[in-house]
């Protein structure tokens, strides 16, 4: 995030994503190593794995050195299934090795701790996850921020009506629904911006969110998708607050203005602010401030349409 592409250097040849054990005990899932870290739909931590939802090349991924303890307090082994058995309690310890904020190779050490409640169903699953993140980077600056992100991903599926083949084998057209959301507010305080009118850094309130409606028709394979997002911007970048909200990089809205346009623009700007030749010290944070292909001080409407036609596998499968 300072160097430029963090992609030459050569740290970055080689990285180990995940080793991670697991034991289930009787009480719960105890979980340690270092591991991929997301929540949600991925707006405030991303994993970086290719996802069919969106366009475009992942190129980052958070990792994390973790300690995990997750249980289903109600669930019963035996019996007919509740809807209590679905619920999950969770807390996690991070030592963040990797992300958009920090790089413990560079010497930022970044700590957080999670917990949180999801109710998790196959067609159902949605979860509140408070983290609180405490970080001082390499040059000394401070970070401290809590957040509070609830999401879901919440399917019904639909046989709406059926046909036949020419042959006169009868098909089903099922259709699937699909509700996804993800939304996510921050409060915290940062020595990483300082200015005249904020010396001792700036408070943080920031905040964004998405919302996605998909709709899957099975065989044909062909699914219509209409997504809406929105991150809070900063109209004043004078006052004591920051209110600006950045989603993760591997977010990806598009293939152009924000992967492509936006990074560079921003990328320029540092440029000129810091020139030797404009200013004698540069605006503490300025280095901060590429979007590095992050949505940040937008709303946007995000509709796709995808086909997807499977590969005959036997003769009852002839493609027509």
């Amino acid at each position: 995030r300072r160097t430029g592409n963090p992609g030459r250097d050569p740290r970055d040849s080689a990285l180990l994503r995940e080793a991670w054990l697991q034991w289930r005990s009787p009480i719960g899932l105890v979980g340690v190593g270092q591991t991929l870290s997301a929540y949600g739909l991925g707006i405030l931590a991303n994993d970086g794995r290719d996802d069919d939802e969106r366009f475009g090349l992942a190129r980052h991924g958070d990792v994390v050195d973790r300690v995990l303890f997750a249980t289903r307090p109600f669930a019963r082994r035996n019996g007919p299934a509740r809807p209590a058995d679905a619920l999950a309690l969770f807390v996690a310890g991070d030592l963040v090795f990797r992300d958009e904020n920090a790089r413990l190779v560079d010497g930022d050490l970044a700590f957080q701790v999670s917990g949180g409640a999801a109710f998790r169903h196959p067609d159902f699953d949605n979860a509140v996850v408070v983290s609180w993140r405490r970080q001082r980077d390499d040059d000394r600056d401070l970070l401290e921020v809590t957040a509070i992100d609830v999401h879901g991903r919440n399917r019904v599926a639909l046989p709406i009506a059926r046909s036949a083949d020419p042959d006169g084998r009868p098909r089903a057209f099922d259709t699937t629904l699909h509700l996804d959301y993800e939304a996510v507010l921050l409060v915290g305080r940062t020595t990483r911006f300082r200015d005249v009118t904020a010396p001792d850094g700036l408070d943080i309130l920031s905040g964004g969110a998405v919302g996605r409606l998909a709709w899957d028709l099975a065989r044909p394979g062909v699914r219509v998708a209409v997504e809406a997002g929105y991150a809070s911007g900063d109209g004043d970048p004078y006052d004591d607050r920051a209110t600006a909200f950045f989603m993760d990089p591997d977010w990806h809205v598009g293939l152009v203005f924000f992967p492509e346009m936006l990074p560079r623009i921003t990328a320029r700007a540092i440029a000129q602010v810091s020139d030797p030749a404009r200013v004698a010290v540069p605006p503490k944070g300025a280095d901060l401030t590429a979007s590095q292909g992050r949505v940040t001080g937008a709303a946007y409407l995000h509709p796709t349409v995808r086909w997807r036609r499977p590969l005959p596998t036997g003769p009852d499968d002839e493609v027509r």
